[in-house]
Formats: C-alpha cells, sequence, structure tokens
C-alpha cells in the first residue's frame, strides 16, 4: 500500500521506494476520473483523452519547489522529474486537472538564493507570497467569485 508518513511514524515501519511514472499516474487517474463522467473507462490508461464531463470537482497539481536533500541533489532532481511527467500526463488526458508551475516559478523565474531562507531549502516569506499572488491569478477567475 503506497502511503503518506504524515504522522512522521518510524522510519523502519515502512519500506521506501521511488514511483514510477506509470505507478504515479495509475494512482492519480481513479481519482481524477471519479471527479466527473469520464468519455472512456477508468481504466482504459490507453485513451487518447479522458475528457471529464459534468465535472464536480477541478484538479491543480503542483510540485514543491523545497528540495529534499536527504535523496541528495540528483535523488531530488529525479524525484520532482517523476512527478513533473506524470503530472504532465494526467494533465493532457483528463480535462478536469490543471499544473500551477511554483517549481518553475521559484527555481526557474526568480532563480536566486536570496529567494530561499537561511537553511538554502525553504522560499523566504516574500518568496511565499509572490507564489501565492500568481497562484491565486491562475486560480480565480471573476466568474467563481461569490
Amino acid at each position: 500500500m503506497v502511503v503518506s508518513n504524515c504522522h512522521k511514524r518510524p522510519a523502519y515501519e515502512f519500506r521506501r521506494e521511488m514511483l514510477s511514472v506509470n505507478d504515479i499516474y495509475d494512482l492519480f487517474a481513479p481519482l481524477l476520473a471519479a471527479s466527473g463522467q469520464q468519455s472512456a473507462s477508468a481504466g482504459d490508461t490507453a485513451a487518447s483523452c479522458k475528457t471529464c464531463t459534468g465535472v464536480r470537482k477541478h484538479w491543480i497539481f503542483t510540485v514543491s519547489p523545497i528540495r529534499h536533500l536527504k535523496d541528495t541533489l540528483h535523488g531530488n532532481q529525479l524525484s520532482k522529474a517523476t512527478l513533473l511527467m506524470a503530472v504532465d500526463r494526467l494533465c493532457h488526458d483528463f480535462s478536469c486537472a490543471d499544473y500551477f508551475p511554483a517549481y518553475e516559478i521559484v527555481l526557474d523565474e526568480l532563480r536566486d538564493y536570496r529567494h530561499f531562507a537561511q537553511d538554502m531549502v525553504h522560499p523566504t516569506p516574500q518568496t511565499v507570497e509572490y507564489v501565492w499572488e500568481r497562484f491565486k491569478e491562475f486560480s480565480i477567475t471573476k466568474s467563481n467569485i461569490k
């Protein structure tokens, strides 16, 4: 069973492994399919496009710009690349999914270490505010404000 260790259980209770693009896709595709009725069956990952109709939810994916250094810088980059490829495929296949580029905003657009805290891993409060403003522009439109 794939889990997230949100409760900070001891590492020995888990077997850690990196998921593949297909593993991530296969975990999320049924969730997106449940968001609305699909033009292709939820189990049919070979369909070219799974347009969501009658959508009850819209999904916004992002990849964290925080570096996870326990796996080394190289391991962090591989993990982010795998997530980016899986999310790209999900957004391509499901019209009820979009990608917000928080990772790219911090690492490519801002791309300066002054946007990181002293630990050189976490973004500064100003950087968080900048990304938040960009997210609001991305996700909130006048038509969905009540």
